[in-house]
Formats: C-alpha cells, structure tokens, sequence
C-alpha cells in the first residue's frame, strides 16, 4: 500500500523563498501523538513501512508505505499526525535548517544537479517562480517558527489535499478511512495561483564550476492547462532525446562521440510547464553541441514529425509505461505527473494513454510550432563557459 497526500500548497505560495521546503522538513519533525522524527519514523517501520516527503512549485507531498492492507490503520495514523498534528516544536528548527543548508551546499556544488535550478530560475526569470525549491542560504536563515506556522495555517486544509494511492483495497473503503480519520478544523478556498508572465530579458545563464566538464540545459517554457498539449510536449521530449534511439543520443553520441547520454524532459505544474533537454560535453564543445540541437529542432519546426517517427515514439511510450508502474509508489508517482488537482482537466494515467494512443501527427506538429518556436529557447549552463561565448540558433 501506497498513500500519497499532495497538498497544495508549494513554493509559488513563499512569502520567503525556501518556506514551503522547510514547512516539509518539520510536518515530518514530530507530532503530538510521536513527539519526534524517531518516534513517527519507528511507528511505520515496525511493521516494514516507511514514510517521505517533498515540494516543489505546486505541493508538499507525503507518503506513507505499508506492505499489507492489515497495516493501512497505521500509514493512515502517520499522514493524520503529519498533516494535522505536528509540534512545529522551536527547539527542532535550527536542526532543520542546519539540514536544509546542508542540502543547499550539497546541490551547488553538484552542476549536474545545480543546472535545474539554473534552468528553472532562468525560465522563469523576474517572476515570483524564479526561486528554486529549497530557496537560498539568506532566504532560510530569515524563516522562523512564525513563518512557518502562517504558512501551515494558510494552506493546509482539506480543500487542498488530493490523495493519490495504490493497493490492495477499494477505492471507496479507503476514500472512507481517510475522510473519518484525517479531518480538518479549517477551511481554505483551493485557488489557481496566478501564472507569472514570460518576461525574457535573458536567453542564457552560467553558472562557472570548476570541471573538464560543461552540463547544460536547453528549452522551452510551456505554458498550459490542456491534457492534450501535455502529452504532444511529452511525446516530442522522448522523440528528442529519451532512449538510445532518440533524434539527439543518435546525433550527439554515436554520430559524433559530443556526449555520454542525453535526456529529454517536460515538468508541468498548474498553468505553468516547460520542455527541456539535458546533457554535458567538454567546454569546447559545447557550442557545437547545442549547434546540433539546434539544427535538429529548426528540421522539425520546418518539416513536422513524420508518421512514422511519431508511432514509433507512441508504441514506446505506451509500453514503457507498463513497466514503470510495476510497485505501488510507480504507480503513484506516475499518476501524480498528471493528476492536479487544481487542473482545468481532471486527468489520470488511463487519459494520458489514450491521448498518446490517438493524437495525429498534425496536432503534434501543431503544438511544436506553438511552444517550441525560434528565439523561444532558454540555456543554463554550469561549467567553465562564458555567456557571450555562446549563442542560440532557435
């Protein structure tokens, strides 16, 4: 059994960067019932389970993982104590932050990690979406336990909560045991964060790190709420560059031996999205090889994805998909990509696999031209690069 309650309630909500990430850190702190971490960790690994959390632009999640349906009472106890009744206790927050800045250090000197956060800030620039998830070091030594209080307060209701789960028990018994078991003195109205307009003063960010290596990340924002351009983004990401059969692993690697892999990816969230394509080369390469992006997405803008590519990529797809959602939390975290609760469509997997299953080659060359358009394109780089000795070609 796996539980996922995803609460809306992300960084787009900060009033101090970095807020809702910390939130995360100390809901899972201690709760009245297991006054600390140990306690409630111990509570759900006596019987083999385990419990996690995370944030990013639109939620908080937390998990609770049992092996049999006879243990659910206790993952259900453990979400009830972490949504509803955590200490929030002062003497617990310096250990937190000294956590949480910890894992800052650790990201920014990682490039093959600290370029999302590039990306993301990039794309997003002059916007209150700019912040990456865990804020910055100035950022998290101003949170107190008064900012994260407000913050708990203001956005932790049942309205916001989607529970997201996959088990051996029927839906409506577990829609029950939860309703009867995790309720909420408050109320807080579920709203759509405005969408931060595109405001492109830059096209390209670096980040210098002291490496042979120049990682990167080039793409596009992709703004949108509708499950069907969702899926013709996701479809032209792996045409790009999922798998060794892809547009660039072909170009890039056993063409030309620029790089090692290379990967295509989409990240939606509500009304706000953005397709992108990460790799690393060596800092003299690095322009050819984003030449070669280039060039390869300028053919497709031209000439559109042929029929035959496409069907390829939609037999892909579908059957990787099986694959994926071999345990429980796959399953879940599958679902979780499309299923938003503030979403102008209520969607599951099962949509997106019919939507994969039936989109035409001129919607998708449609949308392609719609969101990844010449002179639309975004670059962060980590490595030793300057940004005048690069340039963007679409």
């Amino acid at each position: 059994m796996y539980i996922r309650a995803s609460v809306n309630a992300g960084t787009r909500w900060n009033n101090i960067p970095g807020t809702a990430h910390f939130v995360e850190h100390m809901i899972i702190a201690g709760s009245k019932k297991f006054p600390s971490k140990n306690l409630l960790v111990e509570e759900i690994e006596k019987v083999g389970g385990e419990i996690s959390a995370s944030t990013n632009f639109d939620t908080i999640s937390v998990n609770a993982q049992v092996a049999e349906k006879n243990d659910l009472s206790i993952a259900i106890d453990i979400l009830n104590e972490m949504l509803r009744n955590s200490l929030f206790d002062p003497s617990v927050i310096e250990n937190e932050r000294g956590a949480i800045l910890s894992e800052l250090r650790s990201k920014k000197s990682n490039p093959n990690r600290y370029v999302f956060d590039l990306f993301s800030s990039l794309v997003f620039q002059n916007t209150y979406m700019k912040y990456p998830t865990l804020g910055n070091e100035e950022s998290n030594r101003q949170i107190d336990i008064s900012a994260i209080k407000n913050f708990y307060s203001d956005y932790f209701s049942p309205e916001r909560i989607t529970y997201i789960a996959c088990g051996d028990i029927e839906i409506d018994k577990l829609e029950n045991s939860l309703e009867n078991s995790i309720k909420f003195n408050t109320s807080i109205r579920n709203s759509l964060p405005p969408i931060p307009e595109t405001i492109r003063e830059r096209r390209i960010d670096v980040e210098y790190f002291e490496n042979k290596e120049t990682h990167f990340k080039f793409g596009f924002r992709a703004d949108t709420l509708l499950l069907k351009e969702k899926v013709a983004l996701f479809i032209i990401g792996d045409l790009l560059a999922v798998g060794r059969a892809s547009i660039l692993a072909t170009e890039l690697r056993y063409k030309r031996g620029l790089v090692y892999t290379v990967y295509g990816s989409t990240q939606f969230f509500s009304g706000v999205g953005s397709l992108s394509i990460s790799t690393s080369c060596s800092e003299e390469k690095t322009q050819q090889t984003i030449d070669i992006i280039c060039e390869e997405l300028d053919k497709i803008y031209k000439n559109g994805i042929n029929e035959e590519s496409l069907n390829f990529s939609k037999r892909k797809i579908l059957k990787s998909k099986f694959i994926e959602m071999q345990t429980a939390s796959s399953w879940v975290n599958v679902n979780d990509q499309y299923l938003n609760n503030l979403a102008v469509e209520k969607s599951n997997i099962i949509d997106l696999m019919n939507i994969v299953e039936n989109i035409t080659s001129q919607e998708v060359n449609q949308i392609f031209r719609k969101y990844i358009k010449p002179g639309s394109s975004y670059l962060a780089v980590c490595g030793k690069n300057s940004a005048d000795s690069l340039n963007l070609k679409h």
